[in-house]
């Protein structure tokens, strides 16, 4: 069992994230938590009972929502919406839910492969919604996928540590050089992919959803395989035709 709080206000920026300053109760091993930060580690599955209570001066009228994320991903029934009528209305809000935890990542490079490819999804929306909208801004990408901001923003933050992604002042989402290189290299993987699957007489749906997830684990050596072979198979179609 752990029990974290923050006794300092705190200046949180849209969809970003709430620190916890203090570790007050900490009894066990199957719960971790790093003062400062927002992240806690769960050790073992099993059913876990989360709460939380907090106080909001807002700096605009309107709906504040708080969210569990799960891998960036919210947690259904882990968050809390209040309403602020008002700049100076000052209010209290709180969620309570038990959430089960099954699956532990055991080896390190399981969850960095699983980091990736969520990775290289985002930057693939990025080029896709780039070819569709005048800019990418971090609500296109909410609508497109359909993740919390809260989510996205998580993920946006990422891809700008790791120097795939800009964003300006305004929120406008650019693919850096590595950043594009990736996202090409996957909507090629994903093109040729669903091409094929479509050929042998899948749905243009189901090979959609299948490429996405053959994409992030196909070789480089594999796929120039697979596309070599589609090409010549089109040729020899066109030939006959």
């Amino acid at each position: 069992m752990i029990s974290a709080y923050s006794l300092t206000n705190q200046v949180v920026p849209i969809d970003g994230l709430l620190d916890f300053n203090t570790n007050r109760v900490l009894t066990g091993c199957t719960v971790r938590h790093a003062e400062g930060t927002p992240s806690f580690t769960l050790t073992k599955p099993g059913y876990y009972y989360v709460t939380f209570n907090g106080t909001i001066t807002n700096t605009a009228a309107g709906i504040v929502t708080v969210e569990l994320l799960n891998g960036g991903v919210a947690v259904p029934g882990a968050e809390a919406s209040i309403t602020n009528a008002a700049v100076t209305d000052e209010r209290s809000f709180s969620f309570a839910t038990i959430i089960k935890h099954s699956k532990i990542m055991l080896k390190e490079h399981i969850d960095m492969a699983h980091r990736g490819e969520s990775a290289e999804n985002y930057l693939e929306v990025i080029l896709r919604l780039s070819k569709e909208l005048p800019v990418v801004r971090s609500i296109d990408l909410v609508h497109d996928t359909g993740y919390s901001k809260p989510s996205i923003s998580v993920a946006m933050k990422n891809l700008r540590e790791k120097e795939l992604i800009t964003m300006n002042a305004d929120g406008h989402i650019t693919l850096t050089e590595s950043g594009r290189e990736i996202a090409q290299n996957v909507w090629e993987k994903h093109r040729v992919i669903r091409t094929m699957l479509t050929a042998l007489g899948v749905s243009e749906e189901a090979a959609s959803e299948d490429a996405c997830k053959i994409e992030h684990v196909l070789s480089d050596e594999t796929f120039e395989a697979l596309k070599n072979h589609l090409n010549k198979w089109l040729e020899t179609d066109n030939e006959n035709n």
